[in-house]
């Protein structure tokens, strides 16, 4: 199982950057990159875009948009 997850939170890392021109970084640490966009929800706060994780046993990569398309959703149990 690879272990290396520094070097795979830092690809992931500049692939959602490379993607992400205009977006809000909320934070910019060594273990976390959260963007959120211009546009503003029915919640009144901004859309988030997506996030990159180090976690100690994981890197997770979220995009926001799949969650709202249906089709992209697993279906259900």
């Amino acid at each position: 199982m690879p272990t290396d997850f520094p070097a795979a939170f830092a690809a992931l890392r500049e692939i959602l950057r490379k993607h992400a021109a205009g977006m809000s970084v909320h934070a910019d640490t060594p273990a976390t990159l959260p963007f959120s966009t211009p546009a503003i929800g029915s919640n009144k706060m901004p859309i988030w875009f997506g996030c990159v994780l180090l976690k100690k046993s994981a890197v997770t990569y979220h995009l926001f948009p799949l969650y709202l398309i249906p089709s992209c959703k697993p279906p259900s149990r």
